[in-house]
């Protein structure tokens, strides 16, 4: 079984993806998440990872449908979209200094 909280990250082939996937992916791991690194792949195979793999959230970094020089997050808390309020309260908490400390590990 898994030790940690463990959270896909997929990406798109934007330019600025690969880098960050690999500082979303530092910044987990120092939360004590396990993160689970899917490379290049489509947004629906990042929410399939979460079901399959019964992970417990996912991030996929991706500018969808923008122009190529935008970029961003698509994440699932769970099995649920992330988004909105939520989004609002979880950067009031980083602003605020209110996360946990760990030491995750990565796979791909």
């Amino acid at each position: 079984g898994r030790r940690n909280l463990t959270v896909a990250v997929g990406q798109d082939c934007r330019l600025t993806s690969e880098s960050y996937a690999s500082a979303l992916s530092r910044g987990l791991r120092a939360e004590g998440l396990d993160v689970v690194r899917l490379g290049t792949c489509p947004t629906p195979l990042t929410y399939f990872s979460i079901f399959n793999q019964d992970l417990d959230g996912g991030i996929m970094i991706t500018g969808s449908h923008n122009p190529p020089d935008y970029n961003g997050f698509k994440m699932m808390m769970g099995k649920k979209s992330f988004f909105g309020a939520d989004i609002q309260t979880l950067g009031a908490m980083a602003g605020k200094g209110d996360w946990e400390t760990g030491q995750g590990k990565v796979e791909r």
